[in-house]
């Protein structure tokens, strides 16, 4: 942006030689979702992680996993792909796994109202009534599923997954499996938290995982009546999420626990809510329309790009963004607790 080198970073503290405890933060897969996990980390590293006990564990945050996305505010990166449909380990397999994604027969059907290329005047009032129409067909939950679980057909369309692994993720994983042996010791716990907004009431966080690793019994426990689990064809009846492969966190999960065999992994999503999913969808559309015709010319202070910006970052309220530290660092004392048992 502006000439500038975009970057994902990466720190590291604690016991880098023979830990027995991991705690993975990692912000912005979803890009311009990375502003408030931004936040999160820097007060975990400025307040929160001085006083941790690093004598067993290991931390690790990956900070804006999609650049070009936090800087374009976009929730796609440089390549309209979605990191959280997009991401497998071993990467090896990312292709096949990709190719072979189904895209939802409702999606086939909606692809010209989800994606269009540019907007016409009258597109909000052709929009909602679109969906309204939508919604009594299909109903909230199967819409949801079929919109938002990822796609493999249309590159320009919104949640589009890929064909293969993307450079961002992929370096990542290959940084983290490299990083992980030289370790001389045995991970017993790991705790994975990616970071994101939008789901579900706005100021309050859920934390939403698959329950695929450690028991669900466990996570509850840890972590408390805000997991929700989000894995399996009723995902989207049972949590704000649905159901979609080659999600980040799963990705450095398994990375973990085929490092490790019997180690106890907890990989989540801390997801802040912000508006209701119609109106966020309608601006995530709207941006992808504006830039699939415009692209880089289109002004970071368009009203497409102020939109999506606002429903993934509630910027003018000062009680949203104290809710968001808060909870922040409650996990991160929670992840504290995990580890050391």
């Amino acid at each position: 942006m502006n000439g500038e080198h975009l970057t994902i970073d990466i720190a590291v503290y604690g016991n880098t030689k023979d830990p027995t405890n991991i705690i993975f933060y990692s912000s912005g897969v979803h890009g311009v979702e990375g502003f408030a996990g931004s936040a999160i980390q820097l007060k975990v590293l400025s307040e929160l992680l001085p006083s941790a006990d690093k004598t067993k564990t290991v931390f690790v945050f990956i900070h804006s996993m999609n650049p070009f996305g936090m800087s374009w505010l976009r929730r796609w990166n440089e390549n309209n792909i979605d990191l959280n449909r997009n991401s497998f380990w071993p990467t090896s397999t990312a292709a096949k796994e990709c190719q072979s994604r189904l895209t939802d027969p409702a999606y086939h059907a909606l692809n010209w109202l989800l994606n269009p290329i540019g907007l016409a005047w009258h597109d909000p009032v052709t929009y909602w009534m679109w969906t309204a129409w939508s919604l009594i067909k299909h109903g909230f939950t199967a819409l949801k599923q079929a919109i938002a679980s990822g796609q493999g057909k249309y590159p320009r369309g919104v949640f589009f997954g890929g064909e293969d692994i993307e450079q961002g993720p992929k370096k990542v994983l290959d940084w983290l499996e490299e990083f992980f042996g030289t370790f001389t010791s045995t991970v017993k716990t790991a705790v994975v938290v990616d970071l994101h907004t939008g789901l579900g009431p706005q100021g309050e966080d859920t934390l939403l995982t698959e329950g695929v690793h450690a028991p669900k019994d466990e996570f509850k426990r840890h972590f408390g009546t805000r997991v929700q689990f989000s894995g399996g064809p009723d995902a989207a009846k049972k949590s704000i999420a649905y159901d979609a492969s080659g999600d980040w966190k799963h990705a450095v999960g398994d990375l973990i626990e085929g490092t490790w065999k019997g180690a106890r992994v907890f990989p989540m999503t801390q997801e802040f809510g912000t508006y209701n999913p119609i109106k966020t969808f309608y601006n995530l559309r709207r941006e992808n329309a504006m830039w699939q015709k415009y692209g880089k010319s289109l002004p970071k202070d368009h009203p497409a790009k102020l939109g999506v910006r606002g429903v993934f970052y509630l910027d003018h309220s000062t009680d949203w963004k104290a809710k968001v530290l808060k909870r922040g660092g409650q996990l991160f004392q929670d992840a504290l607790r995990c580890v050391a048992e």
